[in-house]
């Protein structure tokens, strides 16, 4: 038995307080070539539930792909399917959270949702999975991340960017001086901001409190946000990706902008399947605040769509994200 499996039923007696005992699964030879050239499959009884293991020896699938194997495994299995490795990156970790599927590390991480477990390092609680950023912190951390600055970024610059008061920027470092992510400082009257990480370390301790932006949706004539309008949703995936464009154009506008354009008496709304509409998504913050053009930045578009039904979204997501030069 591999030293992986070993590793595992030592972590699991030490974490749960059980004796395990894994064997082969028998039926492993009846799975697709695709699967069984990706793991080793074993067979374990935890908490009164069989569960089967997908135990990847080497190297490490993308979440999508594993989702995938999964879904191709559970078409013969009835019960929990398992993905074990011996070591996993936090934001693979994260989304595999995301589509709720279990996992094991070996002497680190335990998420069986099935179960009802989700344990972590340490035993610590994660404070920030279980919470998400203000709409004016997500905005600045993005910020950030998009324009590669991460050291002594002061209140005036960023609330003359944002039209942000200073009460704003102040709870805002406040937020990020909780989540741990970064240290901010009195300088005579100006505040004073550092992030602790950059680039795709940031990007990753971020993710699980970043939440869409996106707080509701509407379709109005093509016309309509001549001014305001900046292309985003599967329109600006589009752009970044090989991902066909959507038959209807979606736009993103923010609150405020919303508000004066509902107050234009012209203002039609029309049905989501009218040939004459576009979609407006309407956003927490402004979307032209971290772009330069008439595109929506990666990270908001990441974010506004992860978790998307069709496989397509997220692997073109995937590949969007992989573009970035950290």
């Amino acid at each position: 038995m591999s030293t992986l499996i070993q590793s595992l039923e030592t972590y699991v007696h030490k974490t749960l307080g059980i004796s395990v005992k894994v064997e082969k699964w028998s039926s492993a030879r009846s799975q697709p070539v695709i699967v069984q050239n990706q793991y080793e499959f074993y067979v374990i009884r935890m908490l009164d539930q069989q569960c089967l293991l997908l135990v990847a020896e080497e190297g490490e699938n993308t979440p999508l792909a594993i989702r995938k194997h999964m879904n191709l495994v559970l078409k013969t299995w009835d019960g929990p399917a398992v993905y074990v490795t011996r070591a996993l990156a936090s934001n693979a970790r994260d989304r595999l959270v995301e589509y709720k599927l279990p996992f094991i590390v070996p002497g680190n991480q335990l998420y069986l949702p099935d179960l009802g477990l989700d344990m972590r390092e340490h035993f610590k609680t994660i404070r920030a999975e279980r919470q998400s950023l203000s709409p004016a912190t997500q905005a600045v951390i993005i910020r950030a991340l998009t324009a590669s600055e991460y050291s002594h970024l002061d209140s005036q610059l960023l609330t003359d960017r944002f039209d942000y008061t200073a009460m704003t920027f102040k709870r805002a470092c406040d937020e990020i001086e909780r989540f741990e992510i970064g240290t901010a400082r009195k300088e005579g009257r100006t505040r004073v901001l550092d992030f602790s990480k950059r680039g795709r370390e940031l990007w990753d301790a971020v993710l699980p409190i970043l939440r869409s932006p996106v707080k509701r949706r509407r379709w109005v004539l093509r016309q309509t946000c001549e001014q305001h309008r900046v292309r985003s949703g599967l329109t600006a995936l589009a752009h970044y990706t090989m991902l066909a464009p959507p038959e209807q154009a979606v736009y993103a506008i923010s609150s405020e902008d919303w508000k004066t354009l509902r107050q234009d008496n012209n203002l039609r709304t029309l049905s989501q399947g009218d040939p004459d509409a576009q979609e407006l998504e309407i956003w927490s913050y402004s979307p032209r605040l971290l772009s330069e053009t008439d595109i929506v930045d990666r990270f908001s578009l990441y974010v506004s769509l992860r978790g998307h039904s069709d496989e397509r979204v997220e692997a073109a997501l995937e590949e969007m994200m992989g573009t970035i030069a950290w």
